[in-house]
């Protein structure tokens, strides 16, 4: 409950917020969006089907030379 009180004290807008896993959590991202900000989350192999999607983009990414193109994994 500390992370919502504490981004709601604080002008974040424009800034990139980064939180631990511990952290990752829709209600604290809606928060920073709605606040202007952006954000680095951390990712776990837990999080098994976020984590193979999230593992397959940067392959298609990596295949492209990070390049921006519209690739989505087969």
């Amino acid at each position: 409950t500390a992370i919502p009180q504490l981004i709601e004290m604080l002008e974040i807008a424009g800034s990139v917020i980064t939180i631990d896993a511990m952290g990752c959590q829709k209600d604290i991202t809606s928060l920073i969006i709605k606040k202007k900000g952006d954000y680095v989350l951390a990712l776990k192999g837990n999080q098994k089907l976020l984590y193979q999607a999230v593992k397959e983009w940067f392959e298609v990414a990596k295949k492209s030379d990070y390049l921006g193109r519209d690739y989505s994994p087969a």
